[in-house]
C-alpha cells in the first residue's frame, strides 16, 4: 500500500484539526462540531463500506462551508476523496487496499477516543457538542475483524452449524 495516515487532533471548544496524508498529497483543516456529529458519522460510513456498501460520504462543517470526505468501494480497492464546498474541485484523492485505509482509520479513531478530553461526560460536552460514539466504534472494529475471519477461511472450509441452518 502507498502511504496514507490521518491525524485527529484534540477537540477544543468545538474545534478540531484534521489531517490527512496521501502519497505526496496532504489536507489539513480545522472543522466544527455543528451541526455535523462527523465522527459518528465516519465511523458509520466506514462499518457500511467494510458491509460491502459502494459509496458514502461524510461532511465536515468548516463554518460556513463544508469538507465532504467520500469514499468509493470497488471490491478490495477504496477511492478516497476530499472536496471543500467553496473550492468544488478535490482537495486530495487516493486509491488504496480497502482494508489497510479501514485500519489506519480506525487505528487513529481509537487513539482520538483514548483522548483524555472524553475522560468525563461534562468535560466532553463542553470540548466537542457530541460524545465519542464508543459503542458505534466497538461494532465498527468487530464489523473489520469479522470481515478478515471471512476473508481468511478457506473457500471449502467446513460450515459450522450455524452456517447449515440457513441452508434450504
Amino acid at each position: 500500500m502507498r502511504d496514507f495516515d490521518i491525524q485527529f487532533g484534540t477537540p477544543s471548544h468545538g474545534w478540531m484539526s484534521l489531517l490527512v496524508v496521501a502519497d505526496d498529497q496532504q489536507w489539513y483543516c480545522d472543522v466544527s462540531d455543528v451541526p455535523c456529529d462527523s465522527i459518528r458519522g465516519l465511523i458509520s460510513s466506514l462499518s457500511m463500506l467494510m458491509q460491502g456498501m459502494s459509496e458514502c460520504a461524510v461532511d465536515w462543517s468548516l463554518e460556513p462551508e463544508y469538507a465532504q470526505w467520500t469514499f468509493c468501494r470497488n471490491e478490495t480497492t477504496l477511492e478516497f476523496t476530499i472536496t471543500d464546498s467553496h473550492r468544488r474541485n478535490r482537495q486530495l484523492a487516493y486509491r488504496g487496499n480497502l482494508r489497510s485505509i479501514i485500519h489506519r482509520i480506525i487505528k487513529r479513531l481509537c487513539d482520538l477516543a483514548a483522548d483524555k478530553c472524553w475522560s468525563s461526560p461534562e468535560l466532553c460536552t463542553k470540548i466537542w457538542s457530541w460524545p465519542f460514539p464508543t459503542e458505534e466504534l466497538a461494532r465498527l472494529k468487530a464489523v473489520y475483524a469479522d470481515s478478515i475471519q471471512q476473508e481468511d477461511e478457506p473457500s471449502d472450509a467446513p460450515k459450522s452449524p450455524v452456517d447449515r441452518n440457513f441452508e434450504s
